[in-house]
């Protein structure tokens, strides 16, 4: 029983790393749990910054509103007015700021911007920043917020910035509130920065935190790692190397692995698959003793036996039969002719089934073989004389081997100096099948050439031959092998109007 080519090395321990199916699951096990976490430190970071930013926008609100409510009318018509009187307003606001900057570290810096006469441009009417090292606007300068949305919107109502920006002095969020000095237009707008610094520090912690659990995960997954690989290496090989022993013929083969999982299902599975094939391959074999192994694969290859039941052939079949059967038979023991016909019967079917003939029956100290049934067979004909010659070859070798265990003395001592087998061999039409009852049948040919090649293999005894062939399958044979043919004449045999021409070889 051979094995299928495959490209794959025989064992677990030769496949390269990324093909062994341990690996490739724990590594699929790993990507996904990495990915996990790092799923859930994007959330972590996406929920604990918004948080964050909800609260620092939130407390940006209620600090400008609180500026923006002790800024009365007069103050910034002062502010707008500019020079002495502006002074005390400035003093003021900046001290308001000062106490805002001790309260809340986060605190930037503050400033009032005052509208000018062209439309999106302010100008700093007052500016003080919390940190000394950081130099603060020039309160003259103009400040272009035609491309600051959230700062203009600052102009109407309370506004936050909802995302943090980089400015020279790190991560900031401003937030605005409108200063009315009586009309509906506002003159103006006060606006808080705050450090946001903590928000991207927030960023760095979370990545860390993603960073940390991605090692946690690895350290985890060597663990996991080495148990999977002990779960499903150790069975999978045994599966490897229980399936070539199967391929390579040996059913007796069984994984007997006891596990309630899907590896024990699997190898009960393997093991019933086994024991099949195992009782297939003994049915076939004792078959085969019996019936000859071309029919019995034949019988257990159809589906349906009954397919066998009758076909006609073009065949050659082989009639043989010892000579002086009768006298080695009375004179021997029944156990003595028993070894004698199972040595000789032995040697013949090796020779038949060589030249892939199928024997169908023993006969006694004779036999019936066939060329062509249940299988074609081309040059048959060529196949069935190459077959009679090698058996006569064969006999005289068994013959030698009987001298020299003086086993050749039982038929000696009674005239007998060696075994002979005589042999017919025809070709024709046959109709081969399945004959019999229905309780039994038996794999047969049925026809005219049977009893013309049995009427052959009787014709020896008078011609004093041992093969002889008929014409029909000498014309059919290689001319180097027909040549080796001596032609007999032509003969009336039992059962046929017309002569037969025949040939000894």
């Amino acid at each position: 029983m051979g094995s299928a080519p495959s490209t794959l090395p025989p064992s677990v321990r030769e496949l390269r790393v990324w093909q062994r199916f341990h690996v490739r699951i724990t590594a699929l096990y790993g990507a996904a749990l990495l990915a996990v976490f790092i799923i859930l430190g994007v959330l972590l970071y996406k929920t604990g910054f918004d948080i964050e930013l909800r609260g620092l926008q939130h407390r940006l609100r209620a600090m400008v509103a609180l500026l923006a409510a002790d800024l009365t009318p007069d103050a910034l018509n002062a502010l707008q007015k500019g020079g002495p009187e502006a002074e005390p307003v400035k003093r003021e606001f900046k001290a308001r700021v000062t106490a805002l900057c001790a309260s809340d570290p986060d605190v930037g810096s503050a400033y009032i911007l005052l509208r000018t006469e062209h439309a999106g441009w302010l100008h700093f009417a007052v500016v003080l920043d919390c940190t000394p090292s950081r130099d603060p606007p020039s309160e003259v300068r103009p400040y272009d917020a035609r491309n600051l949305p959230v700062m203009l919107r600052g102009l109407e109502q309370i506004a936050v910035e909802d995302r943090v920006y980089r400015d020279p002095f790190g991560a900031t969020l401003s937030g605005y509130a409108p200063l009315f000095s009586g009309g509906t237009v506002s003159a103006g707008l006060v606006g808080i920065d705050v450090d946001a610094q903590r928000l991207s520090l927030m960023r760095g912690r979370v990545l860390r935190l993603v960073g940390g659990f991605a090692i946690l995960a690895m350290a985890l997954l060597a663990p996991v790692a080495y148990l999977v690989a002990r779960a499903v290496r150790g069975p999978v090989e045994r599966v490897i190397q229980a399936s070539a022993s199967i391929a390579d013929g040996r059913l007796e083969t069984r994984l007997a692995i006891v596990r309630r999982d899907e590896f024990g299902l699997m190898a009960h599975h393997f093991d019933l698959m086994a024991a099949g094939l195992e009782e297939r391959e003994r049915i076939r074999a004792t078959f085969g003793r019996y019936l000859g192994r071309d029919v019995a694969k034949a019988l257990l290859a159809e589906a349906d036996p009954s397919r066998l039941s009758g076909e006609e052939r073009e065949v050659v079949v082989l009639f043989s039969d010892l000579q002086s059967y009768s006298t080695l038979s009375e004179h021997l023991s029944p156990r003595q002719v028993v070894e004698l016909l199972n040595a000789y019967l032995d040697a013949m079917t090796d020779v038949i089934e060589a030249e892939h003939g199928v024997y169908l029956e023993f006969l006694g100290d004779g036999f019936l073989a066939v060329f062509g049934a249940p299988n074609e067979l081309p040059n048959k004909e060529e196949a069935a004389v190459r077959c009679a010659v090698e058996m006569r070859r064969r006999l005289m070798a068994l013959n030698d081997a009987w001298e020299k265990t003086d086993v050749s003395k039982l038929w000696r001592e009674r005239g007998i100096p060696k075994i002979v087998a005589r042999v017919g061999l025809h070709s024709g039409t046959v109709v081969a099948g399945n004959v019999g009852s229905r309780n039994q049948v038996r794999y047969t040919v049925i026809g005219d050439t049977v009893n013309v090649a049995a009427r052959l293999e009787a014709l020896n005894k008078e011609l004093g031959s041992e093969i002889l062939i008929s014409h029909e399958v000498i014309e059919k044979l290689p001319p180097d092998l027909a040549q080796k043919a001596a032609s007999r004449g032509e003969h009336h045999i039992k059962g046929r109007d017309q002569p037969v021409r025949v040939y000894a070889i």
